[in-house]
């Protein structure tokens, strides 16, 4: 399948869906592609290569995007509530406005990645490598779990002010 043929199945969500089901171990390359403002809720996008992928204002929520390469893309203004990014690669990807309100972020990599006004709501972002991240404090990030997240500098923490217990790594 082309990959503009791929782009054209993947809006077909249902059907895109049952197809990784019986192919759970084809590698998808839709880097690069355009997505913006495609509803993708629920798609099953576990381990895809987004990376470059413009997703500005994509519905992507409960998608599983599970250990799935979004490097450098651009997902301004996306909706990813609930969305699993587990181990996801975000590094240098524009989230810049995106609803991320309960999203699984536990173990991804959002080194340089810009966050400007995201929405971080309650959001696990344990193990979470934050290095270089931009404009983290100007991000809703009240009842974010934390623990173990690494790059997190105490301000950002502090301003969050309903920070629970949890295991932080700050940068020295």
């Amino acid at each position: 399948m082309t990959k503009e043929e791929m782009v054209e199945f993947v809006k077909n969500v249902q059907g895109f869906n049952a197809y990784r089901e019986e192919h759970p171990d084809e590698l998808i390359d839709l880097s690069g592609v355009d997505l913006r403002g495609v509803n993708l809720c629920h798609a099953n996008l576990e381990g895809v290569n987004l990376s470059d992928a413009d997703l500005e204002r994509a519905e992507l929520i409960e998608a599983r995007l599970a250990r799935a390469n979004l490097s450098g893309a651009k997902l301004t203004w996306a909706n990813l509530y609930q969305a699993d990014l587990f181990g996801a690669k975000l590094n240098e990807t524009d989230l810049s406005g995106s609803v991320l309100q309960e999203a699984n972020l536990s173990g991804a990599n959002l080194t340089e990645a810009d966050l400007h006004a995201a929405d971080l709501t309650s959001a696990n972002l344990e193990g979470a490598d934050l290095r270089d991240t931009e404009n983290l404090e100007k991000a809703a990030l009240s009842c974010v779990r934390w623990g173990g997240a690494k790059g997190v500098r105490r301000e950002i923490v502090q301003a969050s002010h309903l920070l629970t217990e949890s295991t932080i790594i700050f940068e020295k």
